[in-house]
């Protein structure tokens, strides 16, 4: 193998250390390349499909995927991207092109290309392969996964001459190739043109120990747990999170701070943990904290962003697993060759592998969990007796096996099933094979082309778009109808097999969206003849499914409060709860409800004696008033608490961002410094957001404390060590305060670039003020910084006579 460098390229959907390495090759000549998304359910899109206003195009799941790529010559045009970036995309079908395109586009954690890949194409075929791939330890090292082991696994994409190889891999040191591939899972519908390259990102997985019951698989496992189970089991979640959180442990509900590279250290973008990273206590700081509890109950309960329909909930299982389905393929030979064991067994490792064998009832399990294949995550609920509930998302009724377990992890709770529920019924289907007898005719359609490939074009991708712009919809209310048939035990058991008897299959319906061209019509026919049945029939839906049924039924269905409602209603409340118990409610000084967030101590001692000479301090209060009048405002526009000013806030935010990138990072520093002293001192402690948000205030924040003494420094020598380590940094900068008898106003001299100071008077613009006793600098002149107004160090007040100018002192 022979790993080819890389240029570096600038683009919006590099998200800490993920990137999309695909569009790097030095002689792509890429400098930039963004991605947008425009949504189906947002308008017409024909028009902005064929428009020149992008380099390329697919589509995905209810959205257009826009791609735009510069190179020193300027943007690359539609009709060049295929050839520029070695691809073919001449397919049957557009959208599963533009599907399998986006596969090799998108940002990824370990991705190169490669020359001369040692690559070994077994030819076996058959469910037991579906999906799954092998990689050498040496190939995934080499490949920046530095701590891959046999037996662990990843997401895999593998894109050639030969065509695309997606799925998962797992980690072999047996196979004597880099790569072992199965031939049924090359898709040709894409190939790279350029023979002897290859494109290669591995994503990794690992086993989850934090599973979440969505409502669709609460409801379809309802009679085997039961509503004081789920309730319990939330009420166990957030015990065991509060528990956790208030001691200091968040970290193990994040990834393995230890074993971080730095590489990963330094493009961390989410604040929570580049803070943990630099040794910082999240329990000190209101922002952090907040986070922290907001992580989890959004995890648990998120309310939609319009604030209208039904939250989204998660039952947290303590001592759950997620994982990965794959055939017992471990005692492969380095082909890639192996038997499936014949004993029916079922064997969680500790890196996430759930290994089936039995080979007789491989096909079998995959269809009861759905149609799942060897790339699928699973749901792993501990039963006594050494067994477990095994399903996969998304799920219907019956698409679930108990089976004997055998793991490696030791389950934290085992669980009993209170009653059963009928497993999924297996449908024979035979394959349809296109057998053609006569060997004359067999040969001509072997040679002949079929003349039905489409061109990859903005027309086809809009005549594409046509037909399947309205099928996003068809997943929602098949999945809708599907919610309501299994929660209709617990409000209405009276037509149960009725009801059972409108067959659909939420699988083909998500077929028909992310592989356009499977007809689901007849899906949809039943699922429309069930909302009719139960709206004519006066059939009881527990009223927390109300927004799920269509509109044009909803008047004529009977809604009543069920189990499902109580439970539901009974988790809102205690998030509630534990919300105001946690982080609080309101402002402070009005209506404020303290919660353990009011309780924090935080370090203020170290920030303001590190904040003593700092001359930034007038510039960043004023900054610091501007944005917290703006923010309150908003708040106080509201016309009620329920009205979503997300995108209003983020404005400030983003206003104060492009203000914030105009100083130099000491000089950042210097500011959050400022401002920490100025939130922290003060009752209102507790509203620190400025100090908190992502990708500008919070890293320079995390920096700033790390540089007086309480966050740690992270070495930068190609290894992670962390240590302590004040650093003060010189600015070059004074501020002056200056007073007049008359009210002076900092914006009458912002257009100053320069003061000359003589004694106990300066020369600013066109006026002579008097120079503050307090003030020591040398006579010249110096370089306007800044003019900004003089706050009292005793009140805070504004000094109506005084103005302070920030000046760059002469070196």
């Amino acid at each position: 193998m022979r790993k080819r460098q890389l240029n570096s390229i600038s683009s919006n959907e590099s998200m800490g250390h993920y990137r999309p390495i695909f569009f790097a090759l030095p002689e792509f000549k890429v400098k930039s390349v963004d991605f947008e998304s425009r949504f189906f359910e947002e308008g017409d899109l024909s028009l902005e499909i064929l428009s020149e206003g992008y380099s390329f195009a697919y589509l995905r799941e209810g959205k257009l995927r826009t791609v735009k790529a510069e190179t020193d010559e300027g943007a690359v045009s539609f009709e060049d991207f295929l050839r520029r970036f070695n691809l073919e995309a001449e397919a049957k079908n557009i959208f599963k092109a533009g599907k399998y395109l986006s596969r090799i586009f998108r940002p990824t954690r370990y991705a190169a290309w490669y020359e001369e890949l040692s690559l070994y194409v077994n030819a076996r075929e058959g469910k037991d392969v579906d999906g799954i791939s092998l990689v050498s330890v040496k190939l995934a090292k080499d490949l920046g996964w530095h701590k891959a082991k046999p037996g662990m696994s990843g997401q895999f994409t593998l894109f050639c001459n030969k065509g695309l190889i997606k799925g998962h891999c797992v980690v072999s040191d047996r196979i004597t190739s880099d790569v072992v591939i199965y031939s049924e899972n090359v898709k040709e519908e894409i190939k790279l043109t350029k023979d002897g390259l290859y494109y290669l990102a591995i994503e990794p997985v690992k086993l989850g120990k934090s599973l979440r019951l969505d409502i669709q698989t609460m409801l379809n496992v309802w009679e085997m747990f039961g509503e004081e189970q789920f309730f319990k089991w939330t009420l166990d979640g957030i015990e065991a999170y509060v528990n956790d959180l208030l001691q200091g442990k968040l970290a193990e509900y994040l990834d393995d701070v230890e074993s971080k590279t730095l590489e990963e250290i330094d493009q961390e973008g989410w604040k929570l943990k580049k803070a943990i990273y630099h040794g910082i206590d999240y329990r000190q700081y209101p922002g952090l904290f907040r986070s922290a509890w907001t992580m989890y109950r959004n995890a648990i309960l998120r309310i939609p962003e319009d604030k209208s329909g039904m939250p989204v909930f998660h039952i947290p299982v303590l001592g759950g697993f997620r994982a990965y389905i794959r055939p017992d393929l471990r005692d492969h030979d380095e082909h890639g060759n192996f038997e499936i064991p014949p004993e029916e067994k079922v064997a969680l490792d500790k890196y996430g592998n759930l290994w089936i064998s039995g080979k007789d009832r491989i096909e079998d399990l995959l269809q009861i969990l759905g149609g799942g294949d060897w790339d699928d995550g699973v749901g792993i609920i501990p039963l006594a007796g050494g067994k477990a509930l095994i399903y996969r998302n998304p799920n219907q009724k019956g698409e679930f096996t108990i089976e004997k377990l055998e793991s490696e992890v030791t389950p934290k709770k085992l669980y009993t099933l209170r009653s059963e529920i009928k497993q999924k019924r297996l449908l024979r289907e035979e394959a349809k094979k296109d057998e053609v007898k006569n060997s004359l005719i067999a040969l001509y359609k072997e040679i002949m082309p079929t003349y039905a490939e489409e061109r990859y074009d903005r027309y086809n991708i809009m005549r594409t778009y046509s037909r399947i712009k309205h099928n996003g919809n068809s997943i929602g209310l098949v999945a809708n109808a599907e919610m309501i048939r299994s929660s209709l035990k617990i409000s209405d058991g009276r037509f149960g097999r009725v009801l059972m008897g409108f067959n659909w299959n939420l699988e083909r319906v998500i077929d028909s969206t992310v592989k356009e061209g499977v007809s689901a019509s007849d899906d949809l026919d039943q699922v429309e003849r069930f909302y009719k049945f139960i709206a004519e029939n006066k059939i009881k839906v527990s009223e927390a499914l109300r927004p799920r049924i269509p509109e044009k039924y909803r008047m004529k269905t009977v809604f009543v409060k069920s189990k499902l409602d109580e439970l539901l209603e009974a988790i809102k409340y205690v998030v509630a709860d534990m919300e105001i118990k946690m982080i609080g409610d309101g402002v402070v000084g009005k209506d404020r409800i303290p919660g353990y967030i009011d309780k924090i101590v935080v370090p203020i001692k170290e920030i303001m004696l590190n904040n003593l000479e700092n001359p930034m301090v007038s510039l960043a209060v004023e900054m610091l008033k501007e944005y917290n009048s703006e923010i309150a405002m908003i708040l106080s526009n509201r016309k009620n608490q329920l009205e979503d000013v997300g995108d209003k806030i983020k404005a400030v935010q983003q206003k104060l961002a492009e203000e914030f990138t105009q100083y130099t990072r000491e000089e950042q520093i210097a500011i959050v410094l400022a401002w920490a002293e100025e939130i922290y001192k003060s009752p209102k402690f507790v509203h620190d957001s400025i100090l908190w948000i992502n990708g500008t205030t919070a890293d320079v924040m995390i920096e700033m404390l790390a540089n007086i003494g309480i966050g740690l420094q992270i070495k930068k020598n190609g290894t992670v060590k962390r240590y302590r380590e004040v650093r003060k940094a010189e600015l070059g900068l004074k501020a002056i305060r200056l007073w007049d008898r008359q009210e002076l106003k900092s914006e009458d001299f912002h257009n100053a670039t320069e003061i000359f100071v003589d004694g106990s008077q300066a020369l600013l613009g066109d006026r002579t003020l008097n120079v503050g006793d307090e003030i020591t600098i040398p006579d010249g002149i110096y370089k306007v910084k800044s003019v900004n107004r003089a706050y009292s160090k005793k009140t805070g007040r504004t000094l109506r006579n005084s103005i302070e100018v920030l000046v760059e002192l002469n070196v």
